[in-house]
């Protein structure tokens, strides 16, 4: 049968020599702060860094929309982006994206967009760079190729290419509703949060599980368990400790 008063004290000492290390004390400042400065710069890290001038060269394949292109990909800010050149080739194979590739390594370029004609649409796109964590960067070039697509369909009809693009420019407007009223937006927040939480059950997990398996097997090292066990029962021992570290 377990006694009650010998798991408390099991998992009383064990529970102030947790909270009286240094470590412990030195985890429970530094988790919060590295957690908001995560938080802080989580946006940073999807949006990538960069130059606010990305040279790139704009590489046709057959397809005759190089100089659209490119015309369109001058007009993106925010990083503004430079066309150093445009290639017209027939073919852009292994040997010519190795010579372009060198190129980028050498920084003589940030990029090269590949243009190559589609089963369905006049051109599709690759996009060649060091870096492609950029997903801003990324939405901005295929929307403004969709526009060199939209307008190459559209040309020669009655169809308003300007409306079309606001039409597909139109955003979902989001509006939480709370006891409080209501507020716009709430996903970035919502996102950020879960990542947070997730990060934060996940360290908690990893933490604990290692201070756990580290605390079952001190006294065995030391053979203090030969002591305590010939004063309360393995169970109550091992119920202590595990309460110990939990809490």
């Amino acid at each position: 049968m377990i006694s009650g008063s010998h798991v408390y004290q099991i998992m009383r000492r064990e529970y102030l020599a947790r909270v009286k290390n240094k470590a412990f004390v030195l985890t429970t400042i530094m988790v919060p702060l590295l957690m908001a400065g995560y938080l802080l710069f989580l946006p940073l890290l999807f949006s990538g860094t960069g130059p606010e001038t990305l040279r790139i060269a704009v590489i046709d394949v057959a397809t005759g929309m190089g100089d659209s292109v490119a015309s369109a990909l001058k007009k993106s800010e925010s990083p503004s982006i430079s066309i150093s050149e445009v290639i017209s080739t027939g073919r852009a194979g292994e040997d010519f994206r190795r010579g372009m590739n060198r190129r980028v390594l050498d920084g003589a370029l940030d990029g090269y967009l590949v243009l190559t004609s589609g089963e369905e649409l006049k051109a599709e796109a690759a996009y060649y760079a060091r870096e492609t964590g950029n997903f801003l960067l990324s939405e901005r070039l295929q929307a403004r190729i969709r526009g060199v697509l939209l307008r190459d369909l559209l040309s020669g009809t009655d169809v308003e290419v300007e409306l079309v693009e606001r039409i597909q420019r139109a955003r979902l407007e989001t509006v939480s509703i709370t006891k409080k009223g209501e507020s716009e937006g709430g996903f970035e927040m919502a996102f950020f949060s879960t990542i947070a939480f997730s990060m934060l059950l996940y360290m908690a997990v990893l933490i604990n599980g290692q201070g756990m398996a580290v605390v079952l097997v001190e006294e065995k090292s030391s053979r203090l368990i030969e002591v305590v066990l010939g004063a309360v029962t393995a169970l109550e021992f091992m119920a202590g400790k595990i309460g110990g570290v939990l809490f």
